[in-house]
């Protein structure tokens, strides 16, 4: 094995990693899977760091004190000063619900465990991970774990030959990448952000850092090997999106990718793409790169209120980021990176403001998670109004959570009415809505069923779905329980609520044909309104009376358009239909409303409904024309 000594081309392969990963966040379509830049880092890091230490190893010199310490100088005082400074914007900018989210989130990077935090609380591609400005750090804190173990296991192995550790790295390779494949189909979250299910990543570069002919390897083996992974990334940010199973077996391209490129890249012609000046330079800052782009971009949709990023804002956020980075490692990055680079650093008073500012930081942070994000940041009576949105959003759920909760109870049999609501999360609007406003409780039975549009597909026999591997499973899942639903034959009125897609229109008549031969009436409720986050409109514009007109102006009447093709296929099917639009915004008026009576908020993000908005529009729904027919039969 040759000496460890700078390669210009793995700064290149970084360079491709943070662009790719860049690039995604800025939100550039073509280049959906640009997220498998963190696996191509992670490839990277488990050929050097293992090069490195078993050359120690081998050599007597290894010290786990002088590994620890250098990995500290190199990680924490970029980390640490981007953590700071986006404190201090976040500190000004960010509601209560996600300042609180964000310290949190501050804490758990400071100690390595971010990637825990953010498992908890939810998964990569959902709505509410685009407003955390520290989810990124998920990645250092799986590299941080693998630091701790890695090292210890060459240690103890510096024994074996170099080809055993290989067989190692194998072993333990292949039972984190079947980990991984099963995880991936039954808990995607943890899948992606614990370490076990990345270990073989790690261990891929591990292992072509022991083999000696990865060292010597001729000129024309190495042309194509250059050319072969990156053709291997290309395909992976290309091709892969939101909707791949990841990490899973499909992991295994962007990392193969970067195995070719670590092993081909100092081929004479092709390895130019990696060893060129631009690729370098970018290379070189990519840590900082990668720490600044996300923040960056997240700040900026809380400051702006804007949920995409478009057009020219793309372009002066990724200059923002690429100053943003050069002055991170220029200053802080370079400064520490060596034990005495530069006498400054370690002046006594520096040393103490590096110390306590981390501290203060790390103090603030905990007291902000402890007392709800701070909350007299902002007006009293805005933050009255939007209240705990955190728990607004799960007392929604009173009436769903388990098998005791009202909505899964049987009908009461003897009543005349018996309405079963159907669908996702909307659906759980549909029957608060009904519920909390019923006009004549004794008589009318509200219940509830879960099946989400994207699984009308298995009522319509030889369709095939082009979901994830766990939609499936859960559609499945929810498919045997409503066949096997006593509620579904007790029912007389079925209400389909859900966040429509247009591909599910083609499975709608089977479904309606399936619910029919259980001798129900069907109605079919509309997508409900949409706008950006609703209680994050409150607290920038307050309670005044042009709030109503704001909300209105951002309602994505794209929608429209979607409810007026799913009422005439409802028509067609003889079915009833119910436009939500009428009980939530009076569109000539362009006035959509914000509060109830009372001054508390309709809604808990983009569209869900509050209880107390479920009971306005309930109320309102229960004197439209459709629900009076209902009571007709009184």
């Amino acid at each position: 094995m040759d000496q460890l000594k700078y390669r210009p081309h793995i700064d290149g392969i970084r360079a491709i990693a943070v662009v790719s990963v860049l690039l995604f966040h800025l939100e550039y379509h073509f280049i959906p899977g640009g997220f498998v830049g963190v696996d191509v880092f992670f490839v990277i890091s488990g050929y050097l760091i293992t090069r490195l230490i078993y050359q120690d190893t081998q050599r007597g010199e290894f010290s786990f004190r002088r590994f620890y310490m250098r990995r500290i100088r190199r990680l924490a005082p970029a980390l640490i000063a981007t953590l700071v400074a986006t404190f201090a914007v976040a500190v000004i900018f960010l509601t209560p619900q996600h300042f609180q989210r964000f310290s949190g989130a501050l804490l758990s990077s400071v100690f390595s465990v971010s990637n825990f935090y953010f498992w908890a609380e939810s998964g990569y591609f959902d709505a509410s991970a685009e407003l955390k400005p520290l989810l990124h750090t998920w990645s250092l804190s799986v590299e941080e774990q693998f630091y701790l173990l890695w090292p210890a296991l060459i240690f103890f192995c510096r024994s074996l030959s170099a080809r055993q550790l290989v067989w190692i790295f194998v072993a333990l390779g292949f039972a984190s990448l079947v980990a991984a494949k099963l995880m991936t189909a039954y808990a995607p979250s943890a899948s992606f952000f614990l370490m076990p299910f990345r270990v073989y990543e790690f261990a891929l570069g591990a292992g072509l850092a022991m083999l000696p002919v990865a060292d010597r390897l001729r000129e024309r083996y190495k042309e194509p090997l250059v050319l072969i992974g990156l053709l291997l990334i290309v395909i992976s940010v290309v091709w892969f999106d939101k909707n791949t199973p990841f990490p899973d077996i499909y992991a295994l391209v962007p990392c193969l990718g970067a195995a070719c490129l670590l092993a081909g890249g100092t081929a004479r012609f092709s390895g130019w793409l990696l060893r060129n000046p631009v690729s370098v330079f970018l290379g070189k800052i990519s840590y900082s790169l990668y720490l600044v782009h996300w923040p960056i971009v997240v700040l900026y949709k809380h400051i702006s209120f804007e949920d995409v990023v478009i057009g020219k804002t793309r372009i002066a956020l990724l200059i923002m980021t690429l100053v943003a980075a050069v002055l991170l490692h220029r200053y802080i990055e370079n400064r520490f990176r060596q034990p005495r680079s530069s006498q400054a650093v370690h002046r006594p008073v520096l040393r103490f403001a590096w110390l306590a500012l981390p501290l203060v930081v790390g103090l603030s942070s905990l007291h902000a998670y402890a007392t709800d994000g701070w909350r007299g940041r902002f007006d009293k009576s805005v933050i009255d109004a939007v209240g705990d949105v955190e728990a607004k959003q799960l007392i929604r759920r009173k009436f769903i959570d388990t098998p005791e909760s009202l909505s899964n109870l049987p009908f009461d049999a003897d009543w005349p009415v018996r309405i079963l609501v159907m669908g996702d999360s909307h659906a759980t609007d549909a029957f608060n809505a009904l519920h909390l406003a019923n006009p004549v409780t004794a008589r009318i039975s509200i219940r509830r069923l879960e099946i989400d549009d994207v699984c009308l597909y298995l009522f319509n026999d030889g369709a095939v779905s082009e979901e994830p591997v766990h939609v499936q499973r859960r559609c499945e899942v929810h498919f045997n329980q409503l066949k096997a639903s006593p509620r579904l034959d007790d029912a007389n009125h079925v209400v389909l609520s859900t966040r429509w897609d247009r591909r599910s229109f083609e499975h709608l008549p089977a479904f309606i044909t399936y619910l029919e031969s259980r001798n129900n009436k069907v109605t079919v409720m509309g997508r409900t309104a949409e706008f950006r986050n609703v209680p994050a409109l409150v607290l920038k514009n307050g309670l005044g009376a042009e709030t109503p007109k704001l909300l209105a102006a951002e309602r994505d009447e794209s929608l429209d358009k979607l409810n007026e093709q799913l009422k005439l296929l409802s028509e067609e099917l003889g079915l009833g239909f119910i436009d939500k639009l009428p009980f939530l915004c009076d569109v000539q008026k362009q006035h959509c409303d914000v509060i109830d009576t009372d001054g508390r908020i309709l809604y808990t993000d983009y569209g869900h409904w509050t209880l107390e908005g479920a009971r306005l529009f309930g109320d309102r729904m229960w004197k439209g024309s459709h629900f009076k027919a209902l009571l007709s039969e009184l």
